[in-house]
């Protein structure tokens, strides 16, 4: 199964428990049928719980996505987001978008759409980032002046160029998944969390990081746990807080995801 997760023991334990071998496709019985979601540049696919958990949007701080609420619960929830703190960084899409539309843009909508597709100035992630941005911005400095002196064709060739250029740019999980990994921290007092260590794997054929936690509070124990994986230069985030007993209905959802082919391949 392509979306099978790798990651420490909880996935075999609960194959184990529902009597079925790692990758028997009873382990997605009752779910809905796959789906495709795209929030960023890259889609992911997963298939949904079953019926009595509803959806919604999911906007937690600085990610986009789905979450599935169970009705009539105590608040048990499952979410896939995308978390943009690298959305657009390599900038891929935005001269993809410019390629594709270069010949309908007036010279001023040409010009602001090519300030645009600028990499960031920030500080770069890994040496391959900076290395290609600054050899993207170079190209299009020079589609700048093509388009000056009116030589479309030149300006169109820079633009491809630069394109190509950040689509060599790499990050891994490794270099971003602090900055997004839940810690238990900004509780209120009544809340009691005790956060496990990450644990490494792999999802859809791709490296994850997984945490999970125990909290107490209102007299329940609640089991989280959050999935991160990148793929494509896009970082995505699966999580699940709630009850015991549905959790492995998170880890089936889990094993159903995959990633179709995105707009900017890396």
């Amino acid at each position: 199964m392509r979306g099978r997760l790798r990651i420490g023991i909880p996935s075999l334990a609960i194959a184990a428990a529902l009597g079925c071998a790692p990758d028997d496709p009873a382990r997605t019985a009752g779910l809905g049928s796959p789906e495709v979601f795209t929030w960023g540049g890259q889609p992911i696919s997963f298939s949904p719980p079953p019926e009595g958990w509803e959806r919604q949007r999911s906007q937690p701080g600085g990610r986009e996505g789905i979450e599935f609420i169970k009705v009539g619960s105590v608040g048990e929830v499952i979410g896939v987001e995308e978390a943009f703190y690298l959305d657009h960084r390599d900038r891929c899409d935005r001269l993809q978008a410019l390629i594709e539309d270069l010949d309908n843009l007036e010279p001023r909508d040409l010009a602001r759409a090519l300030q645009r597709a600028r990499p960031y100035a920030q500080p770069p992630l890994n040496v391959g980032e900076a290395w290609n941005a600054r050899a993207a911005n170079v190209r299009l400095d020079r589609a700048q002046e093509a388009l000056r002196d009116r030589d479309h064709g030149l300006a169109r060739e820079e633009i491809l160029a630069a394109r190509e250029q950040l689509s060599r740019i790499r990050y891994s999980l490794d270099e971003v998944v602090d900055r997004v990994m839940y810690t238990g921290e900004g509780l209120p007092p009544y809340v009691t969390v005790q956060v496990g260590e990450p644990t490494s794997g792999e999802l859809a054929g791709v490296p994850a990081i997984a945490v999970s936690y125990d909290m107490q509070y209102g007299g329940r124990t609640y089991r989280g746990r959050q999935i991160y994986v990148v793929n494509n230069n896009r970082l995505f985030v699966m999580r699940y807080q709630g009850l015991e007993k549905n959790l492995p209905l998170f880890e089936r959802v889990v094993e159903t995801v995959s990633f179709p082919p995105g707009g900017c391949e890396h």
